[in-house]
């Protein structure tokens, strides 16, 4: 059966979403969230009633204390059952976070929750959770998210990488995460995704890639879409934007000369993209979001 679902995109407000973490309250025998995907990972951590919730065509029920992990990509939507307080945390996370370009393999840590995401645990239940490291990490983020602290979006920040630790470790002691698994054709795409990060400046393209990590042009294209969602253009836009954003917020550059060094000889042509992806111009990127 064909599910019908939205793309939820990974631009908030803008800016990339790397990290978020608030709570959300809910009416009973409500939808609180309609089908979408998303490229990040996604833990719900129930705070008050009793929900169901629904990724791809299972259905799951979920209770106060309990706390549900949902991977990439997979379609999902939320409803609260009977009961007069509902409320639960998200945590929306990019596992790229976890991208060191110091690491000898540093996509071992991302793969897990982008692909061979079969027989993954999912979901940890309260009795379960109370005696984890996973559920001292709750506390710190729920704590950052209902307190007004110091410097409570680095405490968010560092807490929820600490909560992509702690499931690994938690799949690796289940037999969960084999090394084996890592060494298929995928990691071979994250190393052209290695070679994009480093090259993204000049004119590369998916033969360059393709040639890089000794697959074929047409293969090369087909498993890149399957391992990030999409095509190496739209990876590479990716990649360049990005980049022109930090440089946008860091710099007092040009325009001109930030498209430049990301990659794009055509000012107009990087405008657009710019645009498409982060729904404004550079200029006004730069206008609202400069410190």
């Amino acid at each position: 059966m064909q599910l019908e679902y939205r793309v939820e995109s990974d631009i908030n407000n803008g800016k990339r979403l790397e990290y978020d973490a608030f709570y959300q309250p809910s009416k009973p025998n409500m939808i609180t969230t309609s089908p979408h995907i998303q490229e990040s990972v996604e833990f719900i951590y129930i705070k008050h009633g009793d929900f169901i919730a629904f990724i791809n065509q299972n259905e799951f029920e979920l209770h106060e204390g309990d706390l549900l992990l949902i991977l990439s990509r997979d379609i999902h939507s939320l409803r609260a059952k009977d009961g007069e307080k509902h409320g639960y945390y998200v945590m929306k996370i990019d596992p790229a976070v976890l991208y060191s370009p110091t690491d000898q393999s540093p996509y071992q840590y991302i793969i897990p929750f982008k692909l061979n995401k079969e027989n993954k645990r999912c979901i940890w239940r309260k009795n379960e959770l109370v005696s984890s490291q996973i559920y001292n990490v709750l506390k710190n983020i729920t704590d950052s998210v209902d307190k007004q602290e110091y410097a409570r979006d680095l405490s968010k920040k560092i807490n929820c990488m600490h909560l992509l630790l702690y499931v690994l470790r938690d799949w690796n002691a289940c037999g969960m995460c084999n090394d084996e698994n890592n060494s298929d054709v995928s990691t071979l795409v994250y190393r052209s995704i290695e070679y994009i990060n480093g090259n993204y400046m000049h004119d590369i393209t998916a033969l360059d890639c393709a040639h890089e990590i000794g697959l074929s042009y047409s293969y090369f294209s087909r498993q890149f879409c399957k391992v990030t969602g999409k095509s190496f253009r739209e990876y590479l836009n990716t990649v360049r934007c990005n980049n022109a954003e930090k440089l946008l917020l860091t710099t007092d550059d040009s325009v001109s000369n930030i498209a430049y060094e990301c990659g794009y000889n055509d000012l107009c042509y990087f405008i657009s993209v710019f645009r498409q992806s982060r729904g404004i111009s550079p200029n006004k990127y730069r206008k609202n979001y400069y410190p």
